[in-house]
């Protein structure tokens, strides 16, 4: 009896791990920060912010001023390059055990 339910668990775990993955393109990209531009007037957006950046490689930081507008489409551009990455390097199902990928 033991025997059958680790065989029985063994084939659960392999049907689960062949499934495909979700498509992660459907989803809209960067929904906050497309809002958070819809909501400001073209005024808030050109409003000059400063905001201490840490820059890789130094205990230091430094200063960086830009608008509120370009901050928030750097942000979202951030984000669209992640999940870029993401999508990507995502490992395929067929791939993990056949030498041609």
């Amino acid at each position: 009896m033991e025997k059958k339910v680790i065989v029985f668990a063994a084939l659960l775990f392999v049907a689960a791990c062949a499934t495909p993955a979700t498509n992660v393109a459907a989803t809209p990209a960067a929904p906050q920060a497309n809002a958070e531009m819809a909501a400001l007037s073209e005024e808030e957006l050109n409003v000059e912010v400063c905001r201490r950046v840490q820059q890789t490689g130094t205990r230091f930081h430094r200063t960086e001023c830009k608008t509120r507008g370009e901050w928030i489409e750097e942000m979202q551009d951030a984000q669209d390059a992640t999940r870029a990455m993401q999508r990507e390097t995502a490992p395929r199902s067929d791939c993990l055990f056949n030498d041609r990928c």
